[in-house]
């Protein structure tokens, strides 16, 4: 699997018009989102929403919790 710096992330994110993504939920389980897209910043640079274009749902994703993007393992 080809890697990711966690650093680059919302660099890349807004450019892309669809991505996968895996995280972990404050409940502690993996959420995948086959199908994605960015649509802001939160919290000072450390949250990143973005929406399920499968279902229209929004989410928010902690920095921090991002294991895998647009196919690429993230790593720090």
């Amino acid at each position: 699997m080809e890697y990711i710096r966690q650093g680059v992330l919302f660099e890349v994110a807004p450019q892309l018009e669809e991505f996968s993504i895996t995280w972990a939920s404050a409940e502690g389980h993996w959420v995948h989102i086959d199908k994605a897209a960015f649509t802001s910043l939160h919290s000072e640079g450390d949250t990143m929403n973005i929406k399920n274009l499968t279902t229209g749902e929004l989410a928010k994703v902690i920095l921090d919790t991002i294991k895998e993007f647009a196919g690429k393992e993230v790593v720090l």
